[in-house]
């Protein structure tokens, strides 16, 4: 890729901006980490549970489809890792009305779980665009 003034940007820049979507993902995860206190004294509803692994799954298989994508510059893989944001974020709709139920303490906990959540899989979509970027660039788009 052209480096300086051109339209492409080189692999240096495109490595540091995974790494720094990289590093917003690990915040995230440290902000849901530090959520436990308060939601292991109360427990969740069983419902909840299951829409909240439903929510960690989707934007997991986002952020790892990304990252394959990128090393294997697969657009296709790429483009699916884009397109399941959509399904991802009607669990995040989802998550958000059941949480707005919730009051206090909880409700912040729980707000702060399905924003990162939310994050995590925009972030990984990120990454995905920029392995779409990169496929594109070394001329190995799939058919």
């Amino acid at each position: 890729m052209p480096s300086g003034r051109g339209t492409r940007r080189s692999p240096a820049h495109n490595y540091r901006l995974i790494a720094k979507l990289f590093e917003r993902i690990g915040d995230h995860a440290e902000r849901i980490a530090r959520t436990y206190s308060v939601l292991s004294e109360r427990g969740l509803d069983p419902k909840l549970l299951r829409e909240f692994d439903a929510a960690r799954e989707s934007a997991i298989a986002i952020l790892d489809k990304a990252f394959t994508a990128l090393l294997m510059a697969d657009v296709d893989a790429a483009n699916a890792a884009v397109d399941d944001l959509t399904r991802h974020q009607k669990l995040i709709d989802g998550l958000s009305h059941h949480v707005a139920t919730k009051k206090g303490e909880e409700l912040l906990a729980l707000a702060t779980i399905v924003d990162s959540l939310g994050r995590t899989a925009s972030y990984a979509t990120d990454i995905a665009e920029i392995a779409i970027d990169y496929a594109v660039a070394r001329g190995t788009e799939t058919p």
